[in-house]
């Protein structure tokens, strides 16, 4: 019985090896390691662009840079770098170097480095600013020149106040608070007058209305003028019941950060 077994095994092996190549495998013939890229295990990732707390100016390009460093301190040549917005579920951009275009606003992104010897770098890159390149808190003076006329006698007088507002993150919009300042007409005796403004940013022209109360109503008066560099200069002019008027908006901006 057991010869037929033997027999029946060795026919079995023969049709095998008819129907397809046999292939032998030994110590010197089967490496089934893989590699481990060791050069990856002392690697960082430096991010150059952008920093925490940047600013960046809508008109200006958008730079990502990022690269994996070895364990000296040399860049290696490696492009597998993510970038993510923390508010966006879909990759920003994926590759060590390039331009994107975000809209106006306070970003905060997380760059990885997903690394061949299965370590994973990430670093984190918050409170950048893209806005425009008027955005910002300014402060200046107000000034009221009035030219009037009582019962035949010519009268001159001016005041000057405080002034502060807003251009928005988006570079567009003016946003101005109330102020106030004190003429003395002589003979019409002293006269409190508040004002508030709004207007429109271009890219060195701006527009818009001033609200001037003269105290016993509001005077709406348009005015124009110019931006750039951190400066703002405008002009007005109009009349009242009694009066005649100009005036002028000139104002410096005092800091690149205003709320989104």
């Amino acid at each position: 019985m057991r010869f037929f077994q033997v027999l029946i095994a060795l026919a079995a092996l023969s049709l095998a090896a008819c129907q397809g190549d046999v292939t032998l495998t030994g110590p010197d013939l089967l490496d089934d390691e893989e590699e481990d890229f060791p050069e990856f295990d002392t690697a960082t990732l430096a991010v150059h662009s952008p920093q925490s707390a940047d600013i960046v100016f809508l008109e200006e390009a958008f730079v990502l840079d990022a690269e994996v460093l070895d364990g000296d301190g040399v860049p290696m040549e490696f492009d597998d770098i993510t970038w993510e917005l923390n508010d966006e579920e879909a990759p920003l951009y994926e590759g060590a170097y390039g331009e994107v275009d975000l809209e106006h606003g306070i970003h905060n992104f997380t760059v990885t480095a997903n690394l061949p010897n299965g370590d994973r770098l990430v670093t984190q890159i918050g409170a950048v600013r893209v806005q425009g390149r008027h955005s910002g808190i300014y402060t200046g003076d107000f000034q009221l020149n009035i030219d009037a006329d009582f019962q035949g006698t010519p009268i001159t007088a001016s005041c000057l106040g405080g002034l502060d507002f807003i251009i928005d993150m988006a570079g567009e919009t003016i946003i101005g608070d109330d102020g106030g300042c004190t003429v003395n007409l002589f003979i019409l005796g002293e006269m409190d007058i508040a004002y508030g403004l709004n207007g429109d940013v271009g890219d060195i022209n701006v527009a818009g209305d001033l609200s001037i109360n003269l105290g016993f109503f509001d005077l709406p008066v348009g005015y124009e003028g110019e931006i750039g560099d951190g400066e703002l200069y405008a002009g007005f002019e109009g009349t009242a019941i009694l009066f005649d008027f100009t005036g002028a908006i000139d104002a410096s901006r005092v800091s690149l950060y205003v709320e989104e």
